[in-house]
């Protein structure tokens, strides 16, 4: 009887191990690392449909949501690109999206040392959202970014005129 040889990871797959091996490393959970600022990617992606579940839009649902709104980390072993992949739930139970991929290690380590993980929406960004996330207390946000220009105040002139097209 042959031997099956095992299966042939993807590129993708071995990129993933490879970040995750790098990102253990050096993101072991320590007792100094109380809470840190992580990338919510995935955002134009569409929310599956499930049972019981709801679904939307996810920049929709990131523009709706508040900074320091309650947002649940769900892990997704099932998921068929990457089986430690953690979905971001805002609190209308709405998926915005999923944790960068090199960040899940260190929630999974905090999971299985029993650390109580909590996380709040930080502000939307380009491409997702960014969430704050504290271990054994509730998250503190930082001053808002500079990301985004200041927007002119009403009535006034933003510095753009209207040039109509060469017919």
């Amino acid at each position: 009887m042959a031997r099956r040889a095992p299966p042939i990871a993807t590129g993708k797959q071995r990129l993933m191990e490879r970040l995750r091996a790098k990102s253990a490393a050096e993101l072991a959970p320590s007792t100094a690392l109380a809470e840190l600022s992580l990338a919510v990617v995935g955002a134009r992606f569409d929310n599956p449909r499930r049972k019981g579940k709801p679904t939307g839009n996810r920049q929709s649902e990131i523009l709706m949501c508040e900074p320091g709104e309650t947002v649940t980390l769900e892990h997704e072993p099932k998921n068929l690109v990457d089986g430690k992949a953690i979905a971001v739930v805002s609190s209308r139970g709405v998926q915005i999206g999923y944790i960068v991929a090199d960040r899940t290690v260190l929630i999974h380590k905090a999971w299985e040392a029993a650390r109580d993980v909590r996380a709040v929406f930080q502000e939307a960004i380009t491409g997702g959202a960014a969430i704050r996330v504290a271990f054994d207390r509730d998250p503190v946000l930082p001053p808002p970014s500079k990301r985004l220009p200041p927007q002119p105040a009403a009535g006034e002139w933003d510095g753009v005129d209207y040039i109509p097209p060469d017919d």
